[in-house]
């Protein structure tokens, strides 16, 4: 216990210096601060004491509050009263989340410049970062979460190789718009235009003028804080595939702006319940089986469909 406290104390002198009505507690796996905040009650925030856990769960959940406290603490020197914080001691009525689900937390009151600063050091942390106007989300992904990931992305990527369809992989990489002063990190994204692919011609997207992706896959087993599809449409990507670990749905960014739920790809000969049960099927046997099940589907079933109009 000596040595935790000696680590609580430390972080509380360094990053929340000057908060009245600070107190610590301790549990398993390292400390919690309880922060007061007059627009959200009683902040409490985990933080990971190095070495003294071995859930991976709580190591995740608990590494993530300590990059929102060292982060936006040591960067913007904010205080937790001047914002509000969404996992508050009085949150109200939650929605229940399933098992395997994301952790998720939203923080308003962030300038778009520590925004930036934040991403640029979380580049080697499993946390993923959304930006609305404002409010900063941030997202630990699940082990299920990135299951969902990997095959609904390698499911994408065997259509569009068996059907001959030339495309760039872009992973999980950060869509900004400056003048929007919006930003995320999808799950999985692809360029699919032909004059884009042209203008990045086989190399990574990340100068200045390099054009946003066509194609992003979302995987929600937990509600987003932020609005995401608001987000997508200012970046114009112009479909977005969400899974939920049950249902797949596609939206399509129309002419106004906004999107509107397509029942099949513009990319893809697919419709969503389809690819929804393709994922579904990938629990019922192994990884290689399932590959080459779908390999085999989309030489001998999807290539005699004609593709959709674009």
């Amino acid at each position: 216990m000596p040595r935790t406290v000696t680590v609580a104390q430390r972080i509380a002198h360094r990053y929340y210096h000057g908060l009245a009505g600070l107190s610590l507690f301790f549990g398993k796996g390292g400390i919690g601060v309880r922060v007061p905040c007059t627009t959200a009650g009683i902040v409490t925030i985990a933080l990971k004491v190095p070495g003294c856990y071995n859930s991976s769960t709580q190591r995740s959940r608990q590494g993530m509050a300590w990059i929102v406290a060292k982060g936006l603490h040591s960067r913007a020197n904010q205080r937790f009263r001047d914002m509000t914080v969404l996992n508050r001691s009085n949150p109200g009525p939650q929605p229940l989340q399933p098992d395997g689900a994301e952790q998720r937390m939203r923080i308003r009151g962030i300038s778009w410049e520590t925004f930036l600063a934040l991403a640029n050091d979380l580049n080697d942390r499993d946390v993923r970062l959304a930006y609305d106007s404002g409010d900063l989300e941030l997202m630990s992904p699940s082990p299920l979460h990135d299951r969902y990931k990997k095959l609904l992305g390698r499911f994408v990527e065997d259509c569009l190789i068996g059907l001959g369809i030339p495309f760039e992989p872009a992973g999980e990489s950060r869509w900004i718009r400056d003048a929007a002063r919006r930003g995320l990190e999808a799950d999985e994204s692809y360029f699919l235009d032909p004059a884009k692919l042209t203008k990045i011609a086989g190399r990574a997207a990340e100068r200045p003028d390099d054009p946003l992706p066509d194609l992003a896959i979302e995987i929600d087993l937990s509600e987003p804080r932020l609005d995401r599809a608001a987000i997508y449409a200012d970046l114009g990507v112009v479909e977005v595939w969400y899974y939920d670990g049950a249902m797949l749905r596609i939206e399509r960014l129309g002419l106004g702006g906004t999107y509107h739920s397509a029942g099949e790809s513009i990319y893809i000969p697919i419709q969503a319940q389809e690819a929804a049960d393709w994922i579904a099927r990938a629990s019922q046997t192994d990884f290689l089986d399932w590959l080459e099940q779908v390999r085999h589907w989309v030489r001998n079933e999807l290539a005699a469909r004609p593709r959709p109009p674009r």
